[in-house]
């Protein structure tokens, strides 16, 4: 018999959902969005490319100049974009349009990215999965997914709402 919150009367008939109910609302959220590696290690997941991308999946050196070349032209982007509203508006006001704060989302996430890839492939630190996964890999992990979300919301809010055609 399956377990369900309002079918259940009373803790002993279903303890999964007690152990559930004990843990509470964080506890459910926390283990489904835990963001920790669990099929792979941290260093198989940053420390090369994948096979999508050539030649950078053979040497995690290449993989690493890679992302640090991708986030330092990205770097570049977001100084030129401050430095150009500086001409036209007080800076107050950079910080509130959604695509440029979608644009430090992503210089975030490259940041991590590169950290994370420098980590996997030319530190010491253990390598491990699960619980084992550093803090700086679930967040990169986070981030990469985040910075997906943000990127298409901006995409279409632009074109559904802004852009006027011609």
């Amino acid at each position: 018999q399956r377990c369900s919150l309002l079918a259940c009367p009373s803790d002993s008939l279903c303890p999964a959902m007690a152990e559930q109910k004990k843990k509470g609302c964080c506890g459910k959220i926390r283990e489904s969005a835990d963001f920790l590696l669990d099929d792979q290690t941290w260093k198989e997941v940053f420390g090369r490319g994948k096979d999508c991308t050539c030649c950078l999946s053979t040497s995690p050196k290449a993989y690493f100049a890679f992302r640090l070349i991708l986030f330092t032209f990205w770097l570049a982007v977001v100084i030129w974009s401050m430095a150009d509203w500086a001409n036209y508006a007080p800076f107050g006001y950079w910080w509130i349009y959604l695509t440029h704060l979608g644009a430090l989302l992503e210089l975030t996430y490259f940041g991590f990215a590169v950290f994370t890839t420098g980590m996997a492939a030319f530190s010491s630190r253990p390598d491990g999965k699960g619980k084992d996964t550093p803090w700086f890999a679930s967040v990169t992990w986070f981030l990469g997914s985040a910075v997906l979300v943000m990127s298409m919301m901006v995409f279409l809010m632009y074109w559904a709402l802004v852009y006027e055609g011609g």
